[in-house]
């Protein structure tokens, strides 16, 4: 259907499609089984756009939407709105609760950043860097295992469903602020922040037979300003020191970090000021060669390097891996410099827990589960028997 508005932005679900307009309309389309589509009913399908009336976009919010198979979600500002399949939706609703066929804010959440949707679970990032999850967790997607780091009993215990969102729990980001977290069919993934920053040296720019006329080399100073044509238009050169003996700084304008921590980038896009870093002076060290940088590259090398270290190289794939690991976690190569009698003993241990593994879904008795998938023998087979 012709909307007579410019629209802002196009999103797309799992099984549907949404456009925001300049006047703050919000419109959808698609498989509309679990009522995802926002319209008050459930059908097979929406055809064309119509206008979810439960939306809306004020000026100068950001907005997003998305969904999984049976539920969608929007964050508009820096709230988070969804409607769909109940148990999925975040409210608190379990699986024989009716559709939720119109958009309904989550109360339970805290100003948010950034949204997302996985196949069947939904991911928010909060203004102070912490990680909400809902939806489905049977694949450990909602990473509630354990639902405390600091008290994982319940480590080994199977994955549940979370009906309202979960604020991840995890040793891993107790120092990070995670920036944004996405879903996938059955798994998940997190871009998150160490709080620090470091900046990249910049090598100064000589040009071959350029001489001086005492003969010297000399760095030729066209050569710098002619690479301002190559750079991208949110780069911009910073004037030279007065009295600078090197090549001139660049500073790169970062996007506003908006409701994040300070440096930190955000991805709402809704910061107008960007914030500048320069980049260390390059005529520190002698000519053509720069100074070891204190931090940048260097330091991230020197840093991957000392956390190598203690680990070995599989000699397959050359990924690293924890000394107390005997078998590539990729290819499943073994550890070099293992004896035949090691690799011997290895097999069988994962031979005997592939053995229990497998006891544990075929044996009998009266404590073993139904799956739901047996059948009960007939009268005359019973009397066959």
């Amino acid at each position: 259907s012709a909307i007579n508005d410019t629209l802002l932005g196009v999103f797309a679900s799992a099984e549907g499609t949404f456009v925001v307009a300049a006047g703050g309309g919000v419109y959808g389309c698609g498989l509309n089984g679990d009522g995802q589509v926002g319209l008050g009913f459930a059908s097979m399908a929406v055809t064309s756009l119509r206008r979810v009336p439960e939306l809306r976009r004020d000026a100068c919010e950001s907005v997003w939407l998305g969904g999984g198979l049976h539920a969608s979600a929007a964050l508009i500002g820096d709230k988070v709105y969804t409607w769909g399949k109940a148990d999925e939706c975040g409210h608190g609703l379990g699986n024989n609760a009716p559709l939720i066929l119109t958009p309904r804010a989550i109360a339970a959440l805290p100003a948010i950043r950034t949204l997302r949707c996985g196949g069947s679970h939904s991911l928010a990032c909060a203004s102070n860097g912490d990680v909400f999850a809902w939806g489905c967790g049977l694949t450990y997607q909602l990473a509630n295992r354990p639902r405390n780091s600091s008290v994982p009993d319940d480590a080994d215990d199977d994955p549940e469903d979370e009906l309202t969102p979960y604020c991840i729990s995890s040793k891993q980001l107790e120092k990070r602020f995670v920036m944004l977290a996405d879903g996938g069919a059955q798994h998940s993934v997190e871009l998150a922040w160490t709080g620090t920053s470091s900046a990249l040296a910049v090598s100064p720019v000589q040009v071959a037979g350029a001489e001086h006329a005492g003969g010297e080399s000399a760095v030729d100073a066209s050569a710098t300003h002619d690479a301002d044509v190559l750079e991208p238009a949110r780069k911009r050169r910073v004037v030279e020191a007065e009295g600078g003996t090197g090549a001139a700084c660049s500073a790169e304008v970062l996007p506003d970090a908006g409701a994040g921590p300070p440096g930190a980038p955000s991805f709402s896009g809704t910061g107008a000021a960007g914030s500048a870093e320069l980049l260390p002076d390059a005529g520190a060290g002698s000519p053509g060669v720069p100074s070891e940088p204190a931090s940048g590259w260097g330091a991230f090398l020197s840093n991957v390097e000392k956390e190598s270290s203690g680990k070995w190289k599989c000699e397959v794939c050359s990924l690293k891996w924890d000394m107390a690991l005997t078998k590539c976690g990729a290819c499943e190569a073994f550890r070099p410099g293992l004896s035949e009698e090691d690799i011997a003993a290895a097999k069988a241990e994962e031979q005997k827990q592939m053995q229990a593994t497998i006891a544990k879904f075929t044996s009998g008795g009266a404590s073993a589960k139904s799956t739901g998938f047996g059948f009960a023998p007939s009268t005359q087979d019973a009397e066959a028997v």
